[in-house]
């Protein structure tokens, strides 16, 4: 996604479900109730916040119509996901991009009490950040159109990645699973980590620790799958970082480098569902599970469901 890095970290606080909204400050009791601020709208989540709220509905009418006109059943991952099925880097851009600037503009009555026009505020994000709308560039990534798990292609092992943020417990889970060409679980693991609060970091830190349970493994042919875009992008990039995850970066890397063929590759988060499930079952766990050859209990229903959905993937 061509947006700035601030757009990124909100879509992807978006997309996890942990922006401070009125549900999510009910749920670590900070506030009494989940109103919404503008309508009063009895439960305010990201979805309700950023496209469901009558104050938002008529932003979305006039810039984006085909947001409008979603059913009132989606969500707002159901959006991003139906754009990003589209290929076009620029809609799914322009979208948070205005779902930012309304965030801000919610927060700005919300904590302020100081009430700006919708229209204003997201005109002024697109026409401050209209160089990286119009700047299209193509995926770096394999985009699928379908929203389930692929075997790797024959030869190869595929590990699946993923992070949670348990900000009430202050720490953060990563969850890993590594399978075969068959789709057979080789290994599975669920870590917690500690004072660990930035996005960023916390989906690194779960594609480094993945990589460091499957090196002892001696296995040659990797294909490694997360839901972070950001990080899978900043991964496939020629140059070094200069962000603070810049030295993980390059240990990553590095460690990527001992396989003899490799693939780094972004996945929808419904393609993605058994690693997301290990990285939340960290919050039970003081320091790290690992699982050889055997699906555990409380995986072994989204296990399933991908081994039914399974879809051979044919290319590299």
């Amino acid at each position: 996604m061509k947006a700035p890095n601030k757009v990124k970290v909100f879509a992807w606080r978006v997309i996890q479900e942990c922006l401070p909204s009125k549900q999510n400050l009910l749920k670590r009791k900070i506030t009494e109730n989940a109103n919404c601020p503008f309508c009063n709208f009895p439960i305010e989540d990201c979805t309700h916040a950023l496209i469901k709220c009558l104050d938002t509905r008529k932003v979305w009418q006039r810039l984006m119509p085909n947001i409008y006109e979603l059913n009132a059943a989606s969500t707002i991952l159901d959006v991003a996901l139906q754009m990003l099925h589209r290929g076009d880097e620029g809609l799914l851009s322009r979208f948070f991009l205005i779902a930012w600037s309304l965030w801000h503009r919610r927060n700005k009555w919300a904590i302020e009490k100081v009430m700006l026009d919708p229209f204003q505020v997201a005109n002024n994000a697109i026409n401050t950040f209209k160089p990286c709308l119009q700047a299209r560039v193509e995926p770096s990534y394999t985009m699928h159109k379908t929203g389930c798990w692929q075997v790797p292609p024959h030869g190869f092992y595929k590990l699946n990645v993923d992070a949670a943020l348990f900000f009430d417990l202050k720490k953060a889970g990563v969850g890993g699973v590594l399978r075969d060409e068959r789709g057979e679980m080789v290994l599975a693991m669920s870590k917690a980590e500690h004072e660990l609060h930035d996005p960023e970091s916390v989906e690194l830190v779960a594609i480094l620790r993945g990589l460091q349970f499957i090196l002892q493994l001696g296995i040659r042919k990797i294909v490694l799958e997360s839901d972070s875009l950001l990080m899978v992008e900043a991964l496939k990039a020629n140059q070094d970082s200069l962000s603070l995850q810049g030295n993980m970066l390059k240990e990553v890397k590095n460690m990527m480098n001992c396989f003899e063929e490799k693939k780094v590759q972004h996945v929808c988060r419904s393609g993605n569902q058994v690693a997301h499930t290990l990285a939340k079952h960290a919050w039970s766990i003081p320091d790290v599970e690992l699982w050889m050859g055997l699906v555990p209990a409380f995986l072994s229903q989204v296990y399933w469901l991908d081994s039914q959905n399974v879809r051979v993937e044919n290319t590299l």
